[in-house]
């Protein structure tokens, strides 16, 4: 007979650590949602009042205060001058852009990130007015074209609903039928979304159909859309954590280039053991 002796503590489940609290400030809430969806294993609390902001991180012990502001310059100014960081807890500046302005780069009514609300998507139609019209919605994935098909046809709102699997096919349709609306996805074999819209722009038969973006992609079709970063904290930075910060933003943040690109640093090196004026 083979016996076991278990400990009170081998019986006693481990509480795994809590997840870390993030607190953005901004009014817009598009980088509250860029950071729900790639932090999955962080909280994210958004508030639009920068004062509160701090005194729900310092009640969550968050572990940083990101707000999100076109002037990301005063902000700073106005951090370090007048208001009391909460203890430990670094401040982060930066200017992120919603989609009204992915939506106007692209001259698009409205960028709609996935998953798609079937209210934001009416919302959507109804500010166009599009009860009762004729909708073209583009997109190659099968199970996301046929939601789409789903969500509109069971609105009750009289859509005549047509669907393409590529951006080809949708700018065909797009001659052919004169729908009222334009909803397409950017990333599509054939045709991507960005030359569909080109195409339909370029039109003068076609340009006043308005589109509407809905696409995965995070605005400007990449997930890095800050121009500029800052960092504060009450106290100051010791220099090992300066240390940290640059080393670990210089890494994040030069490019990655594809293998064998000639825009590449390691492309633009001569050949080691010979200058760059050696013949061959």
């Amino acid at each position: 007979m083979v016996s076991f002796l278990l400990s009170k503590h081998a019986l006693t489940p481990a509480i795994p650590p809590a997840p870390p609290e993030i607190v953005v400030c901004e009014t817009g809430g598009s980088l509250a949602h860029l950071l729900s969806r790639y932090l999955q294993d962080a909280r994210v609390t958004a508030v639009p009042d920068l004062a509160e902001a701090l005194v729900q991180a310092a009640n969550l012990r968050a572990q940083a205060v990101v707000v999100n502001t076109i002037v990301t310059a005063e902000l700073l100014a106005q951090l370090e001058s007048a208001i009391a960081l909460p203890e430990g807890i670094p401040v982060m500046v930066c200017s992120v852009p919603g989609a009204p302005d992915a939506a106007g780069s692209l001259g698009v009514a409205d960028y709609l990130v996935k998953p798609v609300a079937r209210e934001m998507l009416l919302a959507v139609l109804d500010k166009l007015g599009m009860d009762g019209k004729k909708l073209l919605v583009a997109d190659d994935d099968e199970d996301a074209l046929r939601l789409f098909y789903r969500m509109l046809t069971s609105a009750d709102r009289g859509y005549r609903v047509l669907t393409a699997p590529d951006g080809r096919q949708a700018w065909a349709m797009l001659r052919d039928e004169r729908p009222d609306v334009l909803l397409t996805d950017l990333v599509m074999p054939e045709m991507d979304g960005f030359e569909l819209l080109a195409a339909k722009n370029a039109d003068p038969a076609l340009a006043g159909i308005p589109a509407v973006v809905l696409s995965a992609r995070d605005p400007h079709g990449q997930p890095i859309v800050c121009k500029a970063f800052a960092v504060t904290s009450q106290g100051g930075l010791s220099l090992a954590q300066l240390i940290a910060a640059i080393t670990t933003l210089s890494k994040v943040s030069v490019p990655a280039f594809p293998a064998g690109d000639p825009a590449s640093p390691a492309a633009r090196q001569p050949p080691q053991g010979r200058s760059p004026s050696a013949r061959g």
